[in-house]
């Protein structure tokens, strides 16, 4: 999944601000919660699974580095006066990205969680204007109990 909201219709939508005015055009999100819950369900593995592969391939560059591969000569120390500070910033950026990403489920069943209880509120608030039990929709349980 690329993220894209538009989703399989990319293909078909002009690029742009144009593009993003048809994405936004309607002024509603209709949310599955069980599509959702069964999404995030696989996103925690997914993460777990990106770690370890991060870490076994920067643990991988790292031993190859181990030994002074540049040498030491002046080239090789020039080297290294560039090449040690770079591999900290990419360790960083590597690590701070997969956090990011084990980060993004926990946000989404938050942000998801809020919405539908949103709906749930507003739904109840209809009830009592029509004087009906619109007040409960068949989603009872927020979607990390699903």
């Amino acid at each position: 999944m690329d993220g894209d909201p538009a989703g399989p219709w990319n293909a078909w939508l002009p690029r742009g601000s144009e593009r993003d005015d048809l994405i936004m055009a309607t002024d509603h999100v209709d949310i599955d919660p069980q599509q959702v819950a069964d999404g995030l369900r696989k996103w925690d593995p997914a993460t777990e699974k990106l770690e370890n592969e991060w870490r076994k391939k920067f643990g991988e560059i790292t031993e190859r580095a181990g030994g002074s591969p540049w040498g030491g000569d002046a080239a090789g120390t020039k080297f290294r006066g560039k090449y040690e500070p770079g591999a900290e910033k990419f360790k960083d950026d590597g690590d701070e990205f997969v956090k990011a990403v084990q980060n993004t489920g926990q946000k989404v069943r938050g942000i998801v969680d809020e919405s539908l209880a949103s709906d749930d509120e507003q739904a109840a608030k209809m009830g009592t204007v029509f004087d009906t039990p619109l007040g409960k929709f068949p989603r009872l349980k927020p979607i990390s109990e699903l």
